[in-house]
């Protein structure tokens, strides 16, 4: 920004005088790089100047004038009180009359007060025009009320613009900035940046909560204070409370999400991120077993294909063309049904004779000393943690629950290789404590 170099350029200097080549501005120092004396030192003529300085200081208070606020440049219309007094002197014939101009009085309509006012004042510092009072006045308005402390042009160097605290994007002059009192005055937002740190959700109505350099929404301070029962939503302030699946609860609230039933020491599915006992687990979330048309107990191993789930025993998972077991044996998914050959796939429907499938007579003797490419089955048995605790099985997770926590373990996932014929499945084994 400029410093108004241009400002006063050439005045004399009332100090230095002829050794001075004319006020010039240094480029930083708000002094004269002929003479090192000061603005103020020089025969600037800076009457409108003033005026506009001291304008400014009323801008948009109560002082400021509806006429003044109508001005098309924004700055309060303000005029100094210049007086002029006259004194009668008498001589011994004529009466002559002495004018006294000072460029400053107090706004007052009685003279004769006003006269009184500056005739308190040392007399080296009544501002009469052209005296040594009026140049006293001169510097003590420069100095008391610099121009740079008033006008960003006037200034040489400014910091950065202000940025918000959370996008760190400049402010823009003119646009509204959120202000917290507790973050300090050194920090503003963009209206839409005055968020929660854990939620990012707008403060509603502005309350906001401050917190080793963060604005927290009120639910979200208090759970930086204290946990938060995942069942009852409400603060625990119980040195004894429960810890499971990453969540806090009250001793009494880790139960069953369908009866109720405390969960503490007993075994528990997750279904959809609630916790959910042994038996309402089997009675209403449990996959049913293609084989026996059973639910699978969460506890037992299974065998999953896509959307279709076995018991992992002989008597579930097994072809079902010749009941041959399938457990550790490669195989051909139709359907929710398993055939122990893939040779079927030679044959067209129009030999087959019934729909796009060979029929049982053909699929029995297909099964009998087959030959072909197959997906392999295994059944995987789950590990004990160091605890002892069971871990989970997929189609929901499952736990022993001694002191609310539940170690987990994924699916183990078995792919055929690349050579596989098209059409072989992709089996996934679940794997739970026998």
């Amino acid at each position: 920004m400029g410093l108004g170099h241009e400002q006063g350029f050439g005045a004399p200097c009332l100090k230095c005088k002829d050794k001075c080549e004319g006020f010039e501005l240094h480029f930083w120092r708000k002094i004269c790089r002929n003479c090192k004396c000061g603005q103020e030192e020089h025969d600037v003529l800076t009457s409108n100047e003033e005026d506009r300085k001291v304008g400014k200081l009323f801008e948009d208070t109560k002082y400021t004038t509806l006429i003044a606020k109508l001005k098309t440049d924004g700055i309060p219309m303000y005029k100094r009180n210049v007086m002029i007094l006259t004194n009668p002197v008498s001589a011994k014939k004529n009466i002559s009359i002495n004018t006294v101009t000072y460029e400053w009085a107090p706004p007052v309509q009685n003279q004769t007060l006003a006269r009184q006012y500056m005739q308190m004042l040392p007399k080296e510092k009544q501002p009469v025009a052209g005296s040594e009072g009026a140049q006293y006045r001169k510097k003590q308005l420069a100095k008391q009320l610099p121009a740079h402390d008033q006008d960003p042009s006037k200034c040489h160097e400014l910091s950065p613009n202000e940025s918000c605290y959370r996008c760190k994007l400049n402010m823009k002059e003119g646009d509204p900035a959120v202000y917290a009192e507790r973050a300090g005055y050194d920090k503003l937002w963009h209206p839409a940046c005055f968020v929660c740190c854990t939620c990012n959700e707008l403060l509603v109505d502005m309350i906001y909560f401050w917190k080793n350099g963060n604005l927290y929404c009120g639910r979200h301070y208090c759970d930086s204070e204290k946990p938060r029962c995942a069942g009852c939503d409400e603060l625990i302030f119980s040195n004894e409370y429960t810890q499971a699946e990453g969540q806090n609860w009250h001793l009494k609230h880790f139960c069953c999400f369908d009866c109720d039933c405390v969960l503490a020491g007993e075994i528990y599915v997750m279904v959809n991120d609630k916790p959910v006992c042994k038996p309402c687990y089997v009675k209403n979330h449990a996959v049913v077993c293609q084989g026996c048309h059973n639910a699978i107990d969460p506890e037992v191993q299974r065998v999953t294909y896509n959307n279709f789930n076995w018991h992992a025993t002989t008597e579930c998972f097994l072809c079902s063309c010749c009941s041959k077991s399938l457990i550790g044996q490669k195989f051909m998914p139709i359907e929710g049904m398993v055939f122990c050959s893939v040779e079927w796939l030679a044959f067209k429907p129009d030999r087959a004779g019934v729909g796009n499938y060979p029929t049982t007579q053909l699929i029995r003797q297909i099964c009998i000393g087959t030959t072909g490419e197959h997906q392999e089955s295994s059944v995987h048995r789950l590990k004990k943690t160091s605890s002892g605790n069971n871990q989970r099985t997929p189609g929901g997770q499952t736990g022993i629950h001694p002191t609310a926590s539940r170690i987990g373990e994924p699916k183990n996932k078995i792919t055929s290789g690349s050579t596989e014929p098209s059409g072989m499945c992709h089996l996934l084994i679940d794997s739970a404590t026998a």
